[in-house]
């Protein structure tokens, strides 16, 4: 962070407003500098929150995940909702969506322009989505 030093003081000053203007500069210096710490252990957090999120997405075994879709026919016991993010290209696309809505009986939303973060794209049409879907379940 670039450290921008303001210059209070002018010729008129007295000595106890000399004495304010110095600690003026010294706590914006400490502000600076308290400011760029922060911004570098945010990053730091960042940085260690997405590793444990990744190790956490590759500990998942394949074959483990890919034998899940062998329990939906069973969830159709209960109702379901399949979202579906026209833009999500991690999670298989329409055609798994539908297949799997289709095998679990569950109804499918279609989220247009959204991806794989959809929650956090637009939260305010997630929000509503769910909202209605669970209303519509009483």
């Amino acid at each position: 962070m670039p450290k921008t030093t303001h210059n209070y003081q002018n010729d008129s000053d007295t000595s106890e407003q000399s004495e304010q203007i110095t600690l003026l500069n010294d706590v914006e210096g400490i502000l600076e500098a308290l400011a760029s710490e922060l911004l570098e252990v945010a990053a730091g957090e960042q940085l260690t929150q997405g590793r444990a999120i990744l190790g956490l997405y590759r500990s998942a075994a394949q074959p483990v995940v890919g034998q899940l879709g062998d329990d939906l026919p069973e969830a159709a016991q209960r109702p379901g909702l399949c979202i579906f993010a026209t833009e999500d290209s991690y999670t298989g696309g329409e055609t798994l969506h539908r297949y799997a809505a289709e095998r679990c009986e569950a109804e499918i939303a279609v989220l247009e322009g959204l991806g794989h973060w959809w929650m956090c794209e637009d939260p305010t049409q997630a929000a509503e989505l769910l909202n209605n879907w669970f209303d519509s379940q009483d």
